[in-house]
């Protein structure tokens, strides 16, 4: 008997041993596990605080562009700017860049919804007031899912059905708004030009191009062309506005983009006769913002408009058509004071 004691004792003490480790790596795994939530935690709330600032620059250019103000060129990135501090917690937020450049390459927009009362509404206008001789429009699909959207057929009785279609992504219709200075209501209605963009598969990728002439006046007003879909070669579904044959003299043009069916990411590039590629001036401001954190960098590229308003109720433009049996359209907008009335056709 007094052989066996030892070994008892001995075997409680393993065991107390065993257990102890145990019960230390668990002690030491969540401690691994909490300090790394905790920082994930800290990083999280350092990127949101970077992100933050970045928007908040974006928003400052936002109000100096509104009110008129002097902002940053592109590539002058200034000071660091503390917008945040507290001593005790040592933490310093701050924007490090911001860059606003209001000359584009192109003009982007994420997404245009299908909805006939909206439509996003630019001057084509280039660096120096230049106005293009060709357009170029490139867009995709925004979302995957369909929206159930109903749209009547063009006026000419030819819109392709959308089960015809042989590329998944929503339709345009592209208003082309050429205008001098003192040009009457009906000059304007028969300068003006509008065609439907439906999407269809392309594999060589040969880029569709559509005649200003050839969607203009009763013949031509609200047509539908196919735009060339190929998402290597053309980035996209793809059309080309070839603008020769506008009345002469214009001092500028707008177009006007509105999606049919489904949402569309929608870009615009425009060039000179020979094909070469003109910037875009004063239409849409491009943000490029840094927000800085102790343990964080964000940046945002934002894209803001500089025209006054960029989304019109595309009912203005749809009373433009050029048919001599509706006239030239239905005046929308009357001002009248006692000693004045005033608004088109009055």
């Amino acid at each position: 008997m007094s052989t066996k004691q030892p070994q008892s004792g001995f075997v409680s003490i393993v065991v107390g041993l065993i257990i102890t480790i145990i019960l230390s790596l668990i002690t030491v795994g969540f401690s691994r596990l909490m300090s790394r939530e905790y920082t994930q935690a800290s990083k999280n709330q350092f990127s949101s605080q970077a992100f933050y600032a970045a928007e908040s620059g974006v928003n400052d250019v936002a109000y100096s562009l509104a009110a008129k103000l002097e902002i940053n060129a592109a590539g002058d990135c200034g000071e660091d700017e503390t917008i945040l501090g507290d001593s005790e917690q040592e933490i310093n937020v701050s924007i490090p860049c911001l860059n606003t450049s209001l000359v584009t390459e192109n003009l982007q927009y994420d997404e245009i919804g299908p909805d006939q009362t909206n439509a996003q509404v630019f001057p084509l206008r280039g660096v120096g007031g230049v106005i293009p001789a060709r357009v170029r429009i490139t867009w995709k699909q925004f979302t995957d899912s369909p929206e159930n959207v109903n749209y009547p057929i063009d006026q000419n009785g030819e819109f392709v059905k959308q089960s015809n279609w042989t590329a998944d992504t929503g339709a345009l219709k592209v208003y082309i708004l050429p205008f001098r200075n003192g040009m009457s209501r009906e000059a304007i209605a028969n300068a003006a030009a509008y065609a439907y963009l439906v999407p269809v598969n392309d594999n060589v990728g040969v880029l569709s191009e559509v005649p200003y002439t050839s969607i203009n006046g009763n013949a031509g007003f609200g047509t539908v062309h196919d735009g060339s879909c190929n998402d290597v070669v053309l980035e996209g579904c793809a059309v080309e506005f070839d603008l020769a044959g506008m009345p002469p003299d214009q001092t500028g043009v707008y177009m006007a983009i509105s999606s049919m069916y489904r949402s569309n990411t929608v870009k615009v590039n425009i060039y000179d006769g020979s094909r070469n590629r003109i910037d875009f001036e004063g239409v849409q401001a491009v943000v490029d913002s840094t927000g800085k954190t102790a343990e964080s960098v964000r940046r945002i590229q934002v894209r803001l408009p500089l025209t006054p308003r960029s989304t019109y109720s595309a009912s203005g433009i749809l009373a433009l058509p050029n048919d001599t049996d509706r006239g030239y359209g239905v005046c929308k907008e009357i001002t009248a004071r006692p000693d004045l009335v005033s608004g088109c056709g009055l």
